[in-house]
């Protein structure tokens, strides 16, 4: 297997949920088969290089951003990688910021990661060069993780309580790598955005629910389907107990994405789903799309467009895919999926990975959490909940 393959495959291994599900009664729900009715669907053409990522005047096609007034621009600019780096690349926060994004754009088969972040006082949120001295994508011994992801990488400060972000000028350099296992020499898009507020203490998320018939569940049957309301509603109560009211949009998306073949591998049909852009979605909303089955060599019951994923949609990374396949669906999944695409790790991974989150209120090997690997618990921690707070998203 090459390199980047195995990136990919890491990548997936960190940010989805597989087969090794516990099965639990309440979870394991039959889908009804309904009538299909589909829409019309805006997305990203794979077969385009010059949609896939930074288009001529540096942005990506069809990109739609949040219309959140407690987020601010801190730097929006297209940046040089040569022989795989990108030179020093500075921005200050101010000392209203709560948490920074850092969000680098590129295209598909090609992957990126911060190789380097220096906070306000100096120090490290990003290990230099940790690239140079790992052999998996993630960066387990950053104060603030980061890992490898495709096409589009988005960093998040703090994304644990042992880290505090500073005001001041921050420094950080982005890393890359093509197809061909070569350093990129290719040019990226960097935006860099800031949350000033925290949100109130009922706060609300918005959910754009995409249907592509698989078992012949629509926008219009879903709203009705007592199984999946019942999956919907369990969601819901796991994040209802961190004081997040969830609201949710019906949309269909076309049929021929009910299957999504080899999501392990790059450039894979994955991402022209996670790039869909229906017009009539509210871009304050994060999309979620139901299929039939997302393919790898190891099943995947759901899988997040980033840890955390995009502050925007139609990137090939904007989104959360979720397995409807063997007609069951569950509300923990989708629960734990929307964790990753907020920002949250798995609290445990497979125990001779030896990997656990970086928060100091989750146990180590709890399988009562909801972020554990193998998505057998519903609670998620204090810690947690703030994470999830700190995304724009999360109004």
């Amino acid at each position: 297997m090459s390199f980047l393959l195995k990136i990919f495959m890491v990548t997936l291994f960190f940010s989805s949920c597989g087969s090794d599900v516990k099965p639990s009664p309440r979870r394991d729900m039959e889908i009804k088969d309904r009538q299909s009715d589909m829409g019309e669907d805006v997305f990203v053409d794979l077969d385009d290089q010059k949609d896939l990522g930074v288009s001529a005047d540096g942005r990506t096609q069809d990109m739609m951003d949040m219309g959140a007034q407690d987020e601010t621009l801190l730097l929006e600019v297209n940046a040089d990688l040569n022989n795989g780096v990108s030179k020093d690349i500075e921005f200050t926060v101010p000392e209203e910021a709560k948490a920074v994004f850092v969000q680098v754009i590129g295209r598909g088969a090609q992957a990126f990661t911060l190789s380097s972040w220096k906070n306000g006082d100096k120090s490290e949120l990003v290990t230099e060069n940790w690239v140079d001295t790992t052999t998996g994508s993630l960066c387990k011994e950053c104060p603030n993780r980061v890992f490898v992801s495709e096409a589009v990488s988005i960093s998040m400060a703090p994304n644990n309580d042992k880290v505090e972000l500073k005001p001041g000028v921050h420094h950080i350099r982005v890393w890359g790598i093509n197809a061909e296992e070569n350093p990129l020499n290719t040019q990226v898009l960097i935006r860099v955005k800031m949350r000033n507020t925290t949100p109130p203490e009922n706060a609300s998320l918005l959910l754009n629910l995409h249907f592509s018939g698989a078992y012949n569940l629509t926008a219009q049957s879903a709203q009705s389907d007592r199984t999946f309301q019942s999956a919907l509603n369990i969601m819901k109560d796991v994040y209802k107990q961190g004081k997040i009211n969830v609201k949710v949009n019906y949309f269909d998306i076309d049929p021929s994405f009910q299957i999504i073949p080899d999501i392990g591998t790059p450039n894979s049909d994955l991402l022209k789903l996670f790039a869909i852009n229906k017009p009539e979605a509210d871009p304050n909303g994060i999309n979620i799309f139901f299929v039939k089955e997302l393919q790898s060599s190891t099943p995947v019951r759901g899988k997040s467009g980033g840890i955390p994923g995009p502050l925007f949609h139609g990137s090939l990374m904007s989104g959360v895919a979720i397995a409807l396949k063997h007609k069951v669906t569950d509300g923990f999944v989708i629960a734990h999926e929307l964790g990753h695409y907020l920002g949250l790790f798995h609290s445990s991974e497979r125990p001779q990975t030896m990997i656990h989150d970086q928060l100091s209120d989750t146990l180590e090997n709890d399988d009562t959490n909801l972020m554990f690997y193998e998505v057998a618990g519903s609670k998620l921690s204090s810690s947690q909940y703030k994470v999830i707070r700190l995304n724009p998203w999360v109004q």
